[in-house]
């Protein structure tokens, strides 16, 4: 990758520019864990290529790297750090004429490594490349005259999937072991929900229970909706550079499936946000899990009906009609579709409705088995057979309330709960 060679004073100009330092604002506040250290690598690595040598955008780019933890983006790092090497060889022009800005940005650049030194080696990071960002230290520490600390080397380097596998894990069996999930507040409560459903994500992709996961850390202490001035709300509209991250096209599945999760969990109230979410789902032929994040979103709206009403700061709509059309739009066409469908079933033996059942259920995933348990149930229900209609209804129950299911098939936990009842 081609690094700027340059330093420019204009880059507080750039959109990027500001967006970056309006979210880096929170670092070290009360507002720290709110920070998108997705968005600040990115905007961080987009303005070192393409604008400015700059030492303070190094240093959050180096703060995003150790937020992260994964091998690629240090790897990142280390090419930038021999990039850099080689401009400081240089002639000191190449950052700036003043003799005093060339100086405050190499006191910017030490200290910002000096920080990643001693984070890495303090919390047991593992990089694939230790050897060699200690040569490139040294030889920076000759050129800037000063000393880098060494950074440990350790004795097995995990791939990147298994270390973010190992610190989930831990940070997960820690949080379960000692934390009550009752007593965490609601800031705590959401960060845990997240990492169970990376960690679930990490585990496989097509996990329902993933994504009921990253509805509850997203709405789970949701009670009410935001107050508001004229249905104007205080929320933020979500920074253009985002939407942009969101809608690009990302070769590799699965890291863009966990950059949605980490940035939409923060925006429990942007519907569209949701609705690009699942048209990438519904891109990459994931047919059941977009039938269960609708089924979400619709359950959620209703809960929420004024929510379609208010807008965030700039004036915009919280859900715009578009998305409300979106996400409404399979619930109504089921809806016209269930007679037609009655009709088909009542020329067909209840042997032949079986095995279409079977053939329909190819996928064995969980929202696939529910579907043809509800309408075998329906279907038994249809044919006066109410022993085993009753006997389908109470395996659903116990299925729901030992999953999250319970809460986004709410309507049709409680409509079958009835029907035992009348049993």
């Amino acid at each position: 990758m081609a690094f700027c060679e340059h330093f420019n004073k204009q880059t507080n100009e750039l959109e990027i520019y500001n967006i970056l330092e309006d979210e880096m604002s929170k670092y070290k506040t009360l507002n720290h864990e709110k920070i998108q250290w997705n968005l600040v690598y990115q905007s961080s690595l987009e303005i070192l290529t393409s604008h400015s040598l700059d030492m303070k955008i190094c240093n959050y780019f180096t703060l995003a790297c150790l937020h992260l933890n994964q091998v690629e983006y240090f790897n990142q790092l280390l090419e930038f750090l021999v990039f850099l090497n080689k401009i400081f060889k240089s002639d000191s022009e190449n950052l700036e004429e003043s003799r005093f800005a060339i100086t405050n940005q190499k006191k910017r650049f030490i200290a910002a490594m000096k920080n990643f030194v001693d984070e890495v080696n303090k919390s047991d990071f593992h990089l694939a490349k230790t050897e060699e960002f200690n040569a490139v230290f040294k030889e920076l520490g000759a050129i800037l005259e000063c000393s880098f600390p060494e950074l440990k080397n350790t004795s097995s380097t995990p791939t990147n999937n298994q270390e973010n596998k190992s610190i989930t894990n831990q940070t997960h069996h820690a949080n379960t072991k000692e934390i009550n999930i009752n007593s965490l507040d609601d800031r705590e409560y959401r960060i845990f929900c997240e990492k169970i459903t990376l960690e679930l994500l990490e585990n496989d992709l097509d996990n329902p229970n993933a994504y009921a996961m990253f509805f509850e850390a997203m709405w789970g202490r949701i009670h009410s909706l935001p107050p508001n001035n004229n249905n104007i709300t205080h929320i933020r509209y979500p920074d253009s550079h985002l939407i942009r991250l969101l809608k690009n096209d990302n070769e590799n599945y699965p890291e863009q499936i966990k950059f949605f999760v980490k940035n939409l969990i923060l925006q429990p109230f942007w519907i569209d946000g949701l609705q690009i979410f699942c048209e990438v789902l519904e891109k990459n032929h994931k047919e059941n899990l977009c039938k269960t994040f609708k089924l979400s979103v619709n359950s959620f709206l209703k809960k929420f009906q004024n929510l379609k009403n208010l807008k965030f700061q700039n004036g915009e709509n919280l859900c715009s009609n578009s998305a409300l059309q979106y996400f409404a739009k399979d619930l109504y066409s089921d809806k016209e579709t269930q007679p037609k469908s009655k009709k088909k079933q009542s020329k067909l033996s209840i042997e032949q409705h079986l095995l279409q059942l079977n053939k329909e259920n190819s996928d064995n995933s969980l929202y696939s088995n529910l579907n043809a348990f509800m309408e075998m149930s329906q279907l038994f229900e249809e044919n006066q057979m109410n022993q085993n209609a009753k006997a389908i209804y109470s395996y659903l129950v116990d299925k729901m309330e030992n999953t999250l299911l319970k809460d986004y098939l709410k309507e049709y936990y409680l409509s079958i709960q009835q029907k035992l009842k009348k049993d």
